[in-house]
């Protein structure tokens, strides 16, 4: 499980509504993680691995996806691959918000 405190906080309301993005990657076991928030507003965590040849992807501001630069693949923001050589969708992790609203923390936890 990762914990990000003050890194994470949203101090105003207003930030829940900017464009997907990606929030700094951070590791959960040994595996890289990349964490996004959808055009809805929902937090997402994924494996930042590429399901290709293993290098990682990262949050491409220009199209809102998550992009591979090894070989350009690319993935939507649920995950699924959109083109390129993946051939499987990225390892999706789970969000907990925990805090008050506005200065939540985002737990980041492997599904169970």
């Amino acid at each position: 499980m990762l914990r990000w405190s003050a890194l994470l906080r949203r101090s105003t309301p207003i930030e829940i509504s900017l464009p997907p993005r990606q929030i700094p990657p951070s590791a959960i076991g040994s595996k890289p993680a990349i964490v996004v928030r959808s055009t809805d507003g929902e937090l997402r965590a994924f494996s930042a691995v590429c399901t290709h040849l293993e290098c990682t992807v990262q949050f491409k501001t220009d199209t809102s996806q998550i992009w591979c630069a090894c070989h350009n693949g690319l993935y939507d923001l649920a995950g699924s691959v959109v083109s390129g050589p993946p051939p499987r969708g990225l390892e999706r992790f789970t969000v907990n918000l925990r805090g008050d609203p506005g200065a939540e923390d985002i737990i980041v936890s492997r599904k169970t």
